[in-house]
């Protein structure tokens, strides 16, 4: 191994065990070799990696950015020793993504545990989400955003454009009437999610565009609630059309009046490598693009 490599393996094992004497024995190497690869390594790069004490070490913020790349590295580094020795390496590991809630439990569940019929070695981690987290401090390899777009460092690919919808029950329809044009909705109330990120709704028909203010006096911060509340008759629900699908009974109103689209984004870092299990199922979920 060259002393670079194995500078950045001490570099990647150390930030695990945040000990000097830890590594030295994980790694079975003397612990002078690792604190002289760590000073020939913040000597390279120009920063200081650790901060050190006589009882421990703190990693800088120079070396919580660098450290999911020097995984990557070293992952693809073992990759290509095993393709080198004539193996195919077997996908396993664990891939952690997040979602917003009720898409994650809708639309990613069943595309996830097909991924993971096909690569029973890979493990998932789901984090389900109202507001999409940063990927680099809750150390995700991928997340799926509809209307937010994360700031940072990222990719991003289109998976699929949903639209809002304005549902209700068939009971709520009886009682108040059904909307037959975007003007009628002054006369309902409307639930509205705190993700629908609009002040108004635009409407858009063979007629040109229509932009009616929203009357509402209940909100909730999940599509989830909104849907719930529909089917309590409190309303007109305003919802993404893939809930629509999978939701039952709930009818949809106004339906020649198109809403504001919903782009699905899949987002992972802008890393040079990344694991090809992750590099999998970031292809897995394209292919099934349709579906989600």
């Amino acid at each position: 191994m060259s002393d670079r490599l194995q500078a950045y393996e001490i570099f990647a094992e150390l930030m695990e065990r945040k000990s000097f004497s830890d590594t030295s024995r994980a790694l079975r190497i003397p612990q002078a070799t690792v604190s002289k690869q760590v000073v020939s390594l913040e000597q390279a790069l120009g920063v200081q990696l650790f901060i050190r004490s006589t009882r421990r070490i703190n990693p800088t913020a120079e070396a919580e950015a660098l450290i999911p790349h020097v995984r990557h590295m070293l992952d693809a580094r073992n990759e290509v020793l095993r393709v080198a020795h004539g193996e195919l390496p077997k996908l396993s590991g664990n891939i952690r993504i997040a979602a917003p809630h009720s898409y994650g439990r809708r639309v990613l569940l069943p595309q996830l545990v097909d991924f993971m019929d096909q690569y029973p070695d890979i493990s998932v981690e789901v984090a389900l989400h109202t507001t999409p987290p940063d990927l680099l401090d809750h150390k995700l390899d991928l997340a799926i955003s509809g209307a937010t777009i994360l700031d940072g460092p990222y990719r991003q690919r289109l998976l699929n454009t949903h639209r809002w919808v304005i549902v209700g029950s068939p009971e709520y329809f009886e009682r108040h009437g059904r909307p037959a044009l975007p003007t009628d909705l002054e006369d309902h109330w409307l639930i509205v999610p705190e993700v629908f990120p609009f002040d108004m709704l635009k409407f858009d028909s063979e007629f040109g565009q229509q932009s009616i203010a929203i009357r509402s006096r209940l909100t909730g911060n999940d599509v989830d609630f909104a849907e719930g509340a529909a089917w309590q008759n409190a309303g007109l629900a305003i919802l993404p059309d893939w809930m629509l699908e999978r939701s039952g009974a709930l009818e949809q109103v106004l339906e020649e009046y198109a809403l504001e689209p919903i782009p699905i984004r899949l987002i992972f870092p802008d890393a040079k490598i990344i694991p090809r299990r992750v590099r999998t199922l970031i292809e897995f979920l394209l292919a099934r693009a349709g579906r989600m």
